[in-house]
């Protein structure tokens, strides 16, 4: 017996549900091979022969396209109607799944302004001054500016998901050094620039094996101050309070264009101008008044806790392809 030639059958390769031992549905895949030969033999002999048949798959096989996916668990050949040398062979696949972790991986980037408390900005010749009025005072309420986050939206299939690991990043700023890579797209965060916004799954059971589709959002925060240092997701709030203070006479009269001095509450009543107020100003960060002519003092602080993203991150990974008509 002579072999001629082996081949896949074109876009032969499908999936079909049926029902598995426990009531779920599995998907079983099969897909239609042929061989020719110089003489005529029985399908019993070729059958018997098939594991030999160079090119074509034997038990235990991987599959030529989707090594990592499928196995063969079984050769059927018969006789081809058309030509008494040919045979057509069906082969069926199991799903591989001790090599599947991630796959269908698909990214969606958007972007998103935010609204924030601007202190400082270029006057006509390009530089860089604070925000004051005429009084060389901080504006109040202060002047918004817009900037532009990243949104990085990531589905993905996975089989290797527990629910402790999602409870305990989601909605927390990353502590750690991001990097990962989609499709060529390579992404690098330092740490308290990115946001784990939103972690989404449900538990799905497709070609034999369940698995989770998943969906992660990340609110990318790159925002730096006046001097270019990377702020990201710290809170920044003005120093303000309540202050009693003294403003200047002019003329017999209260100037209240004029700067104030911090006083005691007592001021109210031992000064017959009533020139002593209490009112809402800018402090310098040590409970004391503003100087005139600078910007605000800025407190910082973090809203967020924090946590190493990287470990569920490293899951979007795509290790392996997935045939069409595959897990859905």
């Amino acid at each position: 017996m002579a072999l001629q030639w082996v081949h896949e059958v074109p876009f032969s390769l499908h999936a079909t549900n049926t029902p598995g031992p426990d009531g779920r549905s599995r998907i079983e895949w099969t897909d239609q091979w042929q061989t020719s030969f110089d003489d005529i033999h029985d399908a019993d002999e070729v059958m018997h022969v098939a594991g030999q048949v160079a090119g074509l798959p034997k038990v235990g096989d991987a599959h030529p396209t989707y090594n990592d996916l499928l196995r063969c668990n079984k050769v059927q050949a018969r006789r081809s109607n058309d030509c008494p040398t040919i045979f057509d062979v069906e082969i069926q696949w199991n799903t591989v799944r001790a090599t599947l972790s991630t796959w269908d991986v698909t990214l969606q980037r958007d972007s998103a302004e935010r609204a924030i408390d601007a202190f400082y900005a270029y006057d006509s010749g390009g530089n860089l001054v604070p925000i004051l009025n005429s009084l060389k005072q901080a504006f109040d309420p202060t002047i918004k500016d817009t900037v532009y986050d990243r949104i990085l939206t990531i589905t993905f299939k996975t089989q290797t998901l527990q629910e402790s690991d999602v409870a305990a990043v989601e909605g927390c700023i990353n502590s750690d050094n991001i990097s990962f890579s989609i499709n060529g797209n390579a992404f690098n965060y330092p740490p308290n620039t990115v946001k784990l916004e939103r972690f989404h799954y449900t538990t799905v059971w497709g070609q034999g094996l369940p698995f989770f589709n998943c969906e992660i959002k990340l609110h990318v925060n790159q925002e730096t101050d006046q001097d270019g240092n990377l702020i990201g997701w710290t809170t920044r709030i003005a120093d303000r309070g309540w202050l009693w203070v003294q403003y200047p006479m002019s003329g017999g009269a209260p100037n209240y264009g004029g700067t104030p001095t911090v006083c005691s509450p007592d001021a109210q009543s031992t000064s017959s101008l009533t020139s002593a107020m209490q009112v809402q100003v800018y402090l310098n960060g040590s409970g004391g008044l503003l100087a005139a002519n600078t910007a605000p003092h800025i407190l910082n602080y973090y809203l967020r806790p924090t946590a190493k993203l990287n470990p569920i991150l490293n899951r979007i990974q795509p290790t392996t392809g997935i045939p069409d008509g595959g897990l859905t």
